[in-house]
């Protein structure tokens, strides 16, 4: 006996297509609702405090400033504490002026422009924002602030201004207002240097990034 397989398919599709005409729609299970976030309630006026515990928590230093002029001297005092070759990579020469003067950057510091290379013992960025419930600093790329400089060097000073810190991961994402319009190419989330434990079970740092990470906070104080 001789079965027409496209006849025997046509009949079950629409057998098949009838069934699903006839369900009722409230026997169609409901997607749950997703339950409200629920954030830790953080004292809006302690947001520096909070921010630099957790920060400093996550084998990270930090310095408050009240002035960019002083960005210079603390770069390299940073680089001899560190014995560090004093060798910068950075492209914030035009933000980091004083009255329209561009800042007298100390001779033993070479300074070159990104990107970097590898062969810069120090990255100079700044933060776009930071996030007070996990200590974690905000970098997003652009033509002065490349990504390059992010992961290529020993050590990685960033500074960040007092005012740009936030509660949490969600008001970060407002307060960029992110959209397909205007999207940077690249938005990194850093909390604290490089680190892995694969080594015997032993945190090391520097292990795909900078080994140190320092923050420069500007204050309103």
């Amino acid at each position: 006996m001789s079965i027409n397989l496209n006849r025997f398919n046509r009949v079950n599709r629409k057998k098949i297509f009838n069934r699903i005409e006839r369900t009722q729609k409230a026997a169609i299970p409901q997607a749950p609702k997703r339950p409200p976030l629920l954030h830790p309630q953080l004292d809006i006026s302690a947001l520096t405090d909070i921010f630099l515990s957790k920060f400093s928590a996550s084998s990270s230093t930090f310095q408050s400033i009240d002035c960019l002029s002083l960005v210079p001297q603390l770069v390299l005092q940073y680089a001899e504490k560190h014995s560090a070759n004093k060798t910068l990579v950075t492209n914030l020469h035009s933000i980091l002026t004083l009255d329209e003067t561009p800042l007298d950057w100390p001779e033993t510091l070479s300074l070159s422009p990104p990107p970097a290379t590898g062969n810069e013992a120090i990255g100079l960025s700044y933060a776009t924002t930071a996030i007070a419930e996990t200590g974690s600093l905000v970098l997003t790329s652009s033509e002065k602030n490349p990504t390059t400089v992010n992961f290529l060097t020993d050590h990685h000073i960033i500074i960040l201004n007092e005012q740009d810190i936030v509660p949490n991961i969600e008001s970060m994402w407002e307060r960029l207002s992110l959209s397909a319009g205007n999207m940077p190419r690249a938005v990194n989330i850093i909390t604290g240097p490089s680190r892995t434990a694969d080594i015997e079970q032993t945190i090391q740092l520097g292990a795909h990034g900078p080994r140190s990470l320092h923050l420069l906070l500007l204050t309103q104080r």
